[in-house]
């Protein structure tokens, strides 16, 4: 059963909204400054997807293929950066002026996005290659695009190919993509040529307990707010999700647990509707739970053909103050563009006031091959199975011990964990001490395995 990503859910119950503070125009100078050349052009260093490296490569796509709502990531300048990033410290300093003094959509794109002539330029050179624009975004740091395979081809000087992986089809780059050398000031890549998707991070139960509403709020003190009238109202949680659900799932959750008549929104990202897919499960599961704990929040499910193109959209929209998100990707998966992209999509959120919050695997860290170090295995457990109240509350419902170091750590189930706990940790502190100072005498550098969740 899902808990973790929940638990920060009645946190947010009392959140209020506030003003946003409005920000001048900003006249910048271009940064495209020679002629874009495409006989001169940069490649554009890890921008294939690297399962492609252990998919089979089934040849070349059809060169009238459609490839839609491909997202074209322009750079904010070294200037831009630095100031935005003032201004998030600002926002969080309550002696700072800017003290939660939030951007709008429109307002982060003028002062952090790229300028009209920029914009100009850019979108002049993808119709030139017979692409459609279908939206530039509010925080002028991304251009929607659609066209076909051999278009993208001609453009970006690729190839793009049909994979088979893990029984599934796909499109993706077969090599990095190329862009005009005049346009590498402001472009930074692209978001959407390989269609690999990001995964749910949803563990299904094994049926021995379950967990109602009002379990879920003895546990996590959640009934103490809503005694005091905090359930959510007049707040929003959107929703990440990659395929829409039936409304009358939620409905008879709702009915069966006694809570209020309280129907989510549901909002199909333009041009991206997946209907109903493999992953209707997570959204369910994420929807009924954020609407069980903030019993009167407007809850919107925001869906799309990929996570990212849905956390795209409820952020340059400006949806709602909370976001709740439960797909994720190796970042050896996503590789740098990838991880750029959430960076920059998560950053313009930050200053728009808005609470994000990426959940893990419900079993904790997943490495890719599924090794797990027993060092980090033990972190993990704990960080899973102790809750904020210190009870210790076992997934298969039994009592467990754990032995470290050749002594033995008690943890019955539903019984407070908190002094045995205290001293397991305090044993794998003094372990992670002389893991550092072994690797400082040593002169070396200490790599953990890649993990999933880490956007």
């Amino acid at each position: 059963m899902k808990i973790s990503i929940k638990i920060v859910v009645g946190l947010f119950l009392c959140c209020g909204l506030v003003g946003s503070l409005r920000v001048q125009s900003q006249t910048l100078p271009s940064r495209i400054i020679e002629a874009i050349d495409d006989d001169s052009v940069v490649r554009l260093e890890n921008t294939t997807d690297i399962r492609i490296g252990t998919a089979a490569d089934e040849g070349r796509v059809s060169p009238d293929l459609p490839m839609e709502r491909m997202l074209l990531m322009l750079r904010s300048s070294p200037e831009q950066e630095a100031v935005l990033e003032q201004l998030l410290a600002e926002q969080q300093d309550p002696s700072s002026p800017n003290y939660h003094h939030w951007l709008t959509p429109e307002e982060f794109g003028e002062r952090f996005g790229a300028s009209p002539q920029e914009l100009d330029a850019v979108v002049s050179w993808l119709t030139e290659h017979g692409f459609t624009v279908d939206s530039i975004a509010n925080s002028r740091r991304e251009i929607e695009f659609s066209g076909t395979a051999s278009q993208v081809e001609a453009a970006f000087h690729t190839e793009i190919h049909w994979y088979a992986s893990e029984g599934e089809a796909h499109i993706a780059n077969a090599t990095d993509i190329s862009i005009p050398m005049a346009l590498t000031p402001v472009v930074e890549g692209v978001v959407g040529l390989p269609d690999f998707t990001a995964r749910s991070m949803m563990t299904r139960a094994d049926g021995n307990h379950g967990m109602s509403p009002r379990d879920f709020a003895t546990i996590y003190n959640v009934t103490s707010l809503w005694n005091q009238g905090f359930d959510g109202k007049g707040q929003s949680i959107a929703i990440v999700a990659q395929s829409n659900i039936k409304l009358s799932d939620v409905m008879n959750f709702r009915a069966q647990f006694g809570l209020p008549v309280n129907d989510p929104q549901i909002i199909i990202v333009p041009g991206s509707d997946p209907g109903i897919t493999d992953d209707e499960g997570e959204a369910d599961l994420d929807v009924e739970w954020a609407g069980a704990i903030a019993k009167s929040a407007t809850i919107k499910l925001i869906v799309a053909k990929t996570a990212g193109l849905s956390a795209f959209y409820i952020v340059d929209n400006n949806v709602a103050t909370i976001v709740s998100v439960s797909f994720g990707r190796c970042e050896s998966e996503l590789g740098s563009l990838g991880v750029q992209f959430f960076n920059i999509v998560w950053q313009q959120a930050a200053a728009q006031g808005m609470s994000v919050f990426k959940r893990l695997r419900d079993s904790g860290w997943h490495y890719p091959g599924g090794e797990e170090e027993s060092f980090l295995d033990l972190f993990r457990n704990l960080r899973n199975t102790i809750h904020n109240n210190g009870v210790f509350w076992a997934r298969d419902g039994s009592d467990h011990t754990v032995v470290w170091r050749g002594t033995a750590y008690d943890f019955p189930h539903g019984k407070s964990a908190d002094f045995q706990s205290s001293q397991l940790n305090f044993a794998l502190a003094h372990e992670l001490i002389a893991l550092n100072q072994s690797v400082m005498l040593a002169d070396a550098i200490a790599v953990l395995p890649p993990m999933h969740g880490r956007i």
